[in-house]
């Protein structure tokens, strides 16, 4: 129950928001407590009883039947329409995937690998997608910001800048960057375009 308090305690105040994953723990155990009610009435008489019977067979019947009804719809459209629509693909960083899955196939072949910091903290996607061995990243060093929601700005050969602050004479380096902004003098090797068309990042050496 203590839950809640970390999350209610954070700013700015939309973060409070994860409280919402408490919600179906009340449900789960207003749930438990209905189970147990009914199961635990004292002996009642004979009709009474019957309907008893009936009544703790049809309850979890329809809840059941409930929670499908909410559950599938939901996951039909988390899978199916979500994705497909536009207004979230830039709070969703659509392609974020993809870009890391190419500097995972390509990153070898590079001394340093600029990232664009239009990705919300982009070197958790870098730990995540290349399987960063996660007791070398504890242990070496790096430039971080504590006070910016724990940002990091370097780690190894990674460097998380935008586009304006990025070099414009650095040999064998890959740069990542967001939307249809031209890196100059850097030659274009791949875009990540969302469904709509809209390009989301380039990836240059």
């Amino acid at each position: 129950f203590l839950y809640p308090l970390p999350a209610a305690a954070t700013e700015p105040m939309t973060w409070t928001l994860r409280g919402y994953t408490l919600i179906p723990v009340f449900h789960i155990i207003g749930g438990i407590g209905i189970w147990v009610l009914v199961t635990s009435l004292p002996p009642l008489p004979r009709i009474v009883t019957k309907a008893k019977r009936i009544f703790t067979f049809l309850l979890p019947a329809l809840i059941s039947l409930y929670i499908l009804s909410q559950v599938i719809p939901f996951l039909i459209n988390y899978y199916t329409l979500f994705p497909t629509m536009p207004e979230t693909f830039g709070p969703s960083q659509y392609g974020v995937k993809e870009v890391m899955e190419y500097i995972k196939t390509h990153g070898d072949s590079y001394d340093k690998i600029y990232v664009t910091r239009d990705i919300n903290q982009p070197f958790v996607y870098i730990l995540f997608y290349t399987s960063y061995d996660p007791a070398l990243y504890q242990s070496i060093d790096k430039v971080q910001h504590m006070g910016e929601w724990g940002a990091v700005y370097h780690f190894d050969k990674y460097y998380f800048k935008y586009i304006d602050d990025m070099p414009a004479d650095e040999p064998d380096s890959l740069f990542v960057t967001r939307w249809n902004r031209p890196l100059q003098g850097k030659r274009l090797l791949k875009k990540i375009i969302d469904p709509q068309g809209d390009i989301q990042y380039q990836i240059w050496d």
